[in-house]
């Protein structure tokens, strides 16, 4: 068999694909059917390993986390949980570096005093996180390029990278509650839930700071209107000319 027919035999298997999922897509149930295969997906290529919590828990890093979940917009003390001696050793320079952090990182804090459930609502929030992460990312192509199948792509191929499963992985860090807290703000289309979400994604990481422009941004040109913005375009050469 030559390699033209090889690719030719791949295009035909993969249009039928895409003929397949464009049939599929057109039923109300497909939302759900994405979001659960994205999953599906997510948790095959990393499955979470909850006994680790338990020892996690016991270690000075577990024991400064937990420290910092039960005192919203407080400094965790450091020299506490690691002391001086010890604090710029090998792997705990890291973890001291990263609590130092801490202080503003509240939402998550704040968030555990409603349901005080210790660690467990960092591992919670990140879960939900990363599942926020699955379905606004299918949500957030569907709706830009008004194809289902395209949405449902996009969001298989999130689960099947690591930004779609270090909230099943890394649920220690809180970051996929962050990302997930930005792609809800970005499918909003009220203003003061994008600011409100915005402002608690930039409470749960402040690097989410530095995306916010790039949010708004993703509104403005949601929301703009080619035609109206190329009519406007014109009347301001058409005023220059005249000038």
């Amino acid at each position: 068999m030559t390699e033209h027919n090889h690719a030719s035999i791949i295009l035909s298997l993969a249009n039928r694909f895409l003929d397949f999922l464009d049939c599929r897509s057109r039923s109300k149930s497909w939302p759900f059917v994405v979001f659960f295969i994205a999953i599906g997906i997510s948790l095959f290529s990393w499955v979470p390993h909850y006994p680790t919590v338990s020892d996690f828990i016991k270690t000075p890093y577990g024991a400064a986390k937990t420290w910092w979940l039960e005192h919203p917009f407080k400094a965790v003390p450091v020299e506490q949980f690691f002391p001086v001696s010890e604090r710029h050793i090998g792997f705990n320079a890291g973890i001291a570096s990263h609590l130092d952090k801490m202080t503003y990182r509240a939402f998550l804090p704040m968030l555990n005093l409603v349901a005080p459930f210790g660690i467990w609502t960092l591992v919670a929030a990140c879960h939900l996180g990363v599942l926020t992460i699955l379905y606004f990312s299918y949500r957030l192509v569907a709706n830009q390029v008004e194809d289902n199948v395209s949405g449902a792509l996009a969001c298989w191929a999130v689960s099947s990278c690591y930004a779609g499963q270090y909230g099943f992985n890394d649920f220690y860090l809180g970051d996929a509650a962050a990302v997930g807290l930005l792609l809800v703000a970005m499918f909003s289309r009220q203003s003061v839930w994008t600011c409100l979400l915005i402002l608690m994604a930039s409470f749960t990481d402040e690097r989410a700071c530095t995306a916010a422009p790039l949010v708004l941004l993703f509104h403005y040109l949601r929301d703009v209107d080619p035609e109206k913005e190329r009519y406007n375009n014109a009347s301001f050469v058409r005023d220059v000319i005249r000038k």
